[in-house]
């Protein structure tokens, strides 16, 4: 138990240093690991699923828990250390943009980092000011980077999981104890003491496709049978899956079933093993020669879907236009946000049976389009994209029996260095019935488009009225 402690708190002694520039790019699948380094040289490395090796993002202070988002932004745990510690989450987009996405209190220093189903980044740090146990704050943080506590445990802790139903669980390393909290964050102990023996201190959590908890422990430095991976069902039942580890820590799996463990190289060597779902063992990936300063932890990236159609239709706009937070967080679940919307106007959802009564226009997948609300003049919009497109199509939406004179518009798509790829235009489909067209914007890496309206159209209808985007992704 005290010596666990002291791997890590040896972390608040590193004089400052700079931090080096930042490079980053991935793929569908592949393995990423934090690399400890110190204040300078931590980095994070990429891995294809036949072990090549390159440099995700380097020049990081203590990296340490990664994870990815549901659309392919990875989130990485870092500490800037001196006599104190000042940890900040950083925030990698599918393009490589890396940004600080949020701060935690003076002498806390960031460990874990999981992700719930609804994008909300949750981080497991250890508090500096009482070095004796290192207790463990579960900081919680919404997608739009708003901070709360969720929970805490008494003892360091390290890499915590999710189960399938939203359940997190949490190790705590000193008083071998594994919490399990419940979506509101009330905690329980899964397991306690008796399933550890003093040598056993649980670092890294990792559920398998049966919701069975794998757990690397830590702490017996050599002393037979060594370091483990231990297995418990659902109800608690414990088993061993493998022994003879060396400082085992960050553990993942990838989708067929694989568990890779990060071996930390206390004492080194420390290399990242790969387990078959059968339990036979090899080495994926080696070379960290350094004591501390091998992998840490683990995240697969996730597969992107080839194509999504986002149609509008569970927002409820039936009494009124629906625009603001909720629009927001609803394009937010497929990596899209809008900007640049000309002053005075809002981006909204509307239902075609409310607006003036039904009968004007006709969504194509009722009754939900997307529009500009709120001038009679010229305007514009832009959707920008988490993930970059090979294409996106969309459609411009009927018109029905009620006459009424529609705008001109003109859509252009852009790359990360905003050149233009492509564009489509209309002018004024007509003033009644005509019928819903669909149009095309291709790439590739497409990462915004925006909509111009001359906006001589009538009314609500002086921009381009959209329903069914499909964004289409890289296979």
């Amino acid at each position: 138990m005290k010596t666990m402690t002291e791997i890590i708190y040896a972390a608040f002694a590193v004089m400052i240093l700079a931090v080096g520039p930042l490079t980053a790019y991935g793929a569908q699948e592949d393995l990423f690991a934090s690399i400890n380094g110190g204040n300078v040289g931590s980095a994070v490395f990429r891995y294809t699923p036949t072990g090549l090796q390159s440099t995700f993002a380097f020049g990081l202070p203590f990296a340490r828990g990664l994870a990815f988002d549901s659309v392919g932004n990875l989130f990485v745990a870092t500490d800037f250390c001196s006599d104190t510690c000042q940890s900040s989450i950083l925030k990698i987009t599918p393009n490589g943009t890396q940004t600080t996405f949020a701060t935690l209190s003076v002498n806390f220093f960031a460990s874990g980092v999981v992700i719930d189903s609804a994008d909300n980044i949750f981080v497991d740090a250890q508090d500096g000011n009482e070095p004796q146990n290192l207790p463990s704050t579960i900081f919680k943080f919404a997608p739009d980077g708003t901070q709360s506590t969720f929970g805490s445990v008494p003892g360091q802790s390290f890499g915590p999981a999710f189960d399938s139903a939203g359940n997190l669980y949490v190790p705590d390393g000193v008083f071998h104890t594994i919490y399990k909290f419940t979506p509101d964050g009330t905690r329980s102990v899964f397991v306690g003491p008796s399933a550890f023996t003093a040598n056993q201190s649980p670092a890294g959590l990792a559920f398998d496709r049966s919701g069975n908890l794998f757990v690397s422990t830590e702490g017996a430095f050599g002393i037979p049978p060594g370091d483990m991976i231990l297995k418990f069902t659902p109800q608690g039942a414990e088993s061993t899956f493998a022994t003879g580890l060396n400082t085992p820590r960050g553990i993942v799996f990838d989708t067929t079933g694989n568990l890779f463990v990060a071996e930390i190289a206390v004492p080194p060597p420390g290399d990242i093993l790969k387990f078959t779902p059968g339990g036979r063992k090899s080495v994926f990936a080696s070379g960290f020669n350094q004591s501390n300063r091998g992998p840490q932890f683990l995240a697969i990236q996730p597969p992107t879907p080839t194509s999504v159609t986002i149609n509008f239709d569970a927002i409820d706009a039936s009494s009124n236009p629906v625009g603001g937070a909720t629009l927001k967080d609803y394009l937010k679940q497929y990596g899209v946000n809008i900007n640049k919307v000309t002053a005075n106007s809002q981006v909204i959802v509307d239902d075609d049976r409310r607006s003036y009564g039904g009968g004007v226009v006709f969504a194509s997948s009722p009754h939900n389009f997307l529009s500009n609300y709120g001038l009679n003049a010229p305007n514009s919009f832009t959707l920008n994209f988490a993930t970059s497109l090979d294409s996106i199509q969309f459609t411009r939406i009927a018109g029905g029996p009620y006459p009424t004179r529609y705008a001109s518009w003109t859509a252009t798509a852009f790359n990360a260095s905003d050149a233009v790829l492509s564009s489509v235009s209309e002018s004024s489909p007509g003033i009644v019935n005509f019928p819903a067209k669909t149009f095309t914007l291709n790439g590739p890496r497409i990462v915004a488009v925006r909509f111009d309206s001359n906006g001589f159209g009538s009314a609500a209808f002086s921009a381009v009225l959209l329903d069914d985007l499909v964004l289409n992704y890289s296979k």
